[in-house]
């Protein structure tokens, strides 16, 4: 992957290592024929990305191959990178685990194992 406005892709292991350092990040699914994009708190735990999920969610993807995207951009210089993650979804129904950004044992947890990864620095060269 290039990227004409950041000039720089990362590899698998720099994009997990981002992934780690940002507790905000988006599904990417279908829903009802239609693209959907779900903010969520998530955790990287190894090369499994894991996210609490409202227990509708969780059902209606599980099993289902998904993206998951997360970014971060300084607001002053308009720097940062973005990593975007493929896998099947997992839906474990179970709670979240620590260190999952909320509070433990509320919500169902969905497990994405990262088969493939992809990331860009973005901002002004």
């Amino acid at each position: 992957m290039s990227s004409t406005a950041g000039g720089g892709t990362f590899s698998r292991e720099q994009c997990l290592a981002l992934l780690a350092t940002v507790p905000i990040g988006r599904i990417v699914h279908t829903d009802r024929a239609l693209p959907a994009v779900t903010p969520v708190t998530f955790a990287l735990d190894g090369d499994v990305v894991t996210v609490h999920a409202e227990a509708t969610l969780g059902a209606a993807i599980g099993g289902s191959i998904v993206a998951f995207q997360a970014d971060d951009v300084d607001p002053h210089t308009m720097v940062g990178w973005s990593v975007t993650v493929i896998g099947r979804a997992v839906f474990t129904g179970g709670p979240v685990p620590r260190p999952c950004s909320g509070p433990p044992g509320r919500a169902p947890a969905l497990r994405i194992p990262v088969r493939h990864a992809s990331g860009v620095r973005v901002g002004p060269r």
